[in-house]
């Protein structure tokens, strides 16, 4: 392969329905709806905890069932609705 000889890279196939759902998500104001059910790759937060609150936390999740992750995501989106 000689230098800048991309040829034997294969090209990319498009994603039809990706685009097509990208299509079907524009908006004339340039905002889309953003989806409660999307995957959760957008931002990740880290937070230091002291060990009294650590280990409160950890028990307010055992006792909703939940993991400590489970428990505090749902407890934040909870008051962040207002509820």
């Amino acid at each position: 392969m000689g230098k800048g000889d991309f040829s034997s890279l294969g090209k990319k196939k498009q994603d039809n329905a990706s685009v097509n759902d990208f299509i079907e998500g524009a908006t004339a104001d340039g905002k889309g709806s953003i989806n409660p059910r999307a995957k959760r790759d957008f931002k990740g937060i880290r937070l230091g905890f002291n060990e009294y609150e650590y280990n409160l936390l950890t028990e307010a999740a055992a006792e909703a069932n939940l993991t400590l992750v489970a428990f505090i995501r749902t407890s934040w989106m909870a008051r962040a609705q207002g509820k």
